[in-house]
């Protein structure tokens, strides 16, 4: 199950019409999630394979406690992550990098370029293209655990990813109708749908925030059980 944080407001973005359509055409299972108490019942009641963290109106600064809580909840879960233009913004944040204020949002296309490999989230994209933005911030700084993957025509990171975790995000919106921004979408897709829950061993016991190894703990009640009867 993917499951969509939906961080707009308002009653139709057109940014999210687009990206719902888009998973609806793709006939990939989804839910929406608007609040905190939202993503955890459908965590807890469905087995969640990915987040998508949409874009927004709202400045990030401006987030709100309930809105942060449920995009920190997505980022700690596991699963693979895309965070699309404020999304983006939050992920950055979030890891340790700094944005710079470019001044109220208005609807752009520019090019922008891949840089590195052509793998996983732009597997298959074009090494130049066009994508739609609608962002009041750039990125100053980006997270330290990030690497990036696309640049804009003044060089500046549009799209990044995590070095070691599943999590991307693009500074402009891979829903839009540029035909081949949407490969981006489907290449996470195709993660998503590739990807599963770490199995738990059947040896390990959970106690609150500690984790026991049955063997070590036997070795160990045998050596006490030694100590005290000789």
């Amino acid at each position: 199950m993917l499951v969509v944080i939906d961080n707009t407001i308002g009653p139709k973005p057109i940014f999210r019409q687009y990206l719902l359509s888009f998973l609806r055409r793709q006939r990939h299972g989804h839910a929406i999630a608007r609040t905190l108490s939202e993503v955890v019942e459908i965590s807890r009641t469905k087995q969640v394979s990915g987040f998508i963290l949409t874009g927004s109106q709202l400045h990030v600064h401006d987030i709100g406690r309930d809105r942060e809580a449920m995009n920190t909840f997505a980022l700690r879960h596991g699963a693979p992550v895309l965070g699309i233009c404020f999304g983006a913004q939050f992920i950055n944040l979030y890891f340790g990098g700094h944005l710079e204020y470019t001044g109220a949002p208005v609807h752009h296309t520019r090019g922008i370029k891949i840089i590195g490999a052509r793998i996983g989230l732009v597997e298959g994209v074009p090494m130049k293209l066009e994508a739609d933005f609608y962002a009041a911030y750039s990125i100053s700084d980006l997270a330290p655990c990030m690497r990036p993957i696309c640049l804009d025509e003044v060089q500046r990171v549009v799209a990044f990813r995590h070095k070691r975790r599943r999590i991307w995000g693009t500074l402009f919106h891979p829903e839009s109708i540029c035909a081949h921004t949407e490969l981006i979408l489907n290449n996470f897709i195709q993660t998503v749908q590739k990807w599963a829950p770490p199995k738990t061993s059947e040896k390990t016991l959970h106690l609150g925030n500690n984790t026991f190894n049955k063997k070590k703990n036997e070795e160990c009640r045998r050596k006490r059980l030694l100590k005290f009867n000789g």
